[in-house]
This record gives C-alpha cells, structure tokens and sequence, in this order.
C-alpha cells in the first residue's frame, strides 16, 4: 500500500512538473499472457513513466487469432481508480489488442 501510494505521488509530481502526455497506443501486440497498462504504452514515451503504471492490470491477454478493445473511458476509469489523472496521457478512442504466443 505504501509502495502504490508512493508510485501515484511520483505520478502526479511529474505530471505536475510540465511533462508531456504519455501516449497510449491504438493497436497492441502482447507476448505474455496478461495484459499491464504499460503494455498500451508507445515505445517513444518516457521509460521512467512505466515502472508506475505496471502495477494496472487490465487481465488476460487474448487468445491466437483473437483481439481484445478497451475503450478510452475504461482505460481512463482505471487510472482514475489508481488515483492517476487521466490527462496526462493521449488516448485513441479505442485500444485494439492481440497476442503473438
């Protein structure tokens, strides 16, 4: 609990601090068998911002041959949740994921 408090502080400090918005990618292709908030990230973001959005799981990843939406609305809940302003980052309007295993 400590550590998640931590993460989100460090979050909203480099929002704070001017940073540019994290994109979030439109299509996605995982190789694990769950699915992490930073697996929707684009490779030209920050690294130093991924470490403290690992922690959002958004479940399993799909199926061979299937792919799996998430909304912006629900991407931006789940950070909300995380108590993470979902302003910081730039959404498409839907984020279409599939598996490579």
């Amino acid at each position: 609990m400590k550590l998640l408090l931590i993460v989100i502080l460090m979050v909203l400090f480099s929002s704070a601090a001017g940073g540019a918005p994290l994109t979030v990618e439109e299509n996605i292709t995982v190789a694990s068998s769950r699915i992490s908030f930073v697996d929707l990230l684009a490779p030209e973001n920050d690294a130093d911002e991924w470490d403290n959005l690992v922690g959002i799981d958004l479940g399993r990843a799909p199926g061979q041959g299937e792919i799996r939406y998430f909304s912006r609305q629900y991407l931006q809940y789940l950070l909300r949740r995380e108590g993470i302003d979902p302003q910081d980052f730039s959404f498409p309007d839907q984020v279409a994921v599939e598996t490579n295993m």
